[in-house]
């Protein structure tokens, strides 16, 4: 069984993150699929066939259906890392705990 310490499993958790949030910088911004080049302004023929293409390969409902599952995706990342922080949370309490129980047997000695 391998198992993974908080702050490796964080750090994945981080990287996962990152990847997904540049894959939807992709999607929306790079891609160029929502909008039509700004080559296509100045020939209105060339414009009308390329919303054609975009419309028969339905790119707006795919980006958008695409947005969907990556927002799933992030929550459930999201998910992870709340779970993480508060087993770090717990892990200090517990440090405090001891901390206090041995100051306390010290100061009674």
């Amino acid at each position: 069984k391998h198992s993974l310490n908080l702050s490796e499993f964080s750090h994945r958790i981080f990287v996962m993150e990152t990847g997904l949030h540049d894959l939807r910088y992709e999607l929306n911004s790079e891609a160029g699929l929502v909008d039509a080049p700004d080559l296509l302004w100045e020939h209105a023929l060339a414009e009308r066939l390329y919303e054609k293409v975009v419309a028969h390969h339905d790119t707006h409902r795919r980006t958008t259906l695409l947005n969907e599952r990556l927002s799933f995706s992030l929550d459930y990342l999201n998910t992870l890392s709340e779970h993480v922080r508060h087993e770090y949370s717990s892990r200090l309490e517990k440090i405090i705990i001891v901390l206090i129980f041995f100051e306390l047997c010290v100061g009674m000695a």
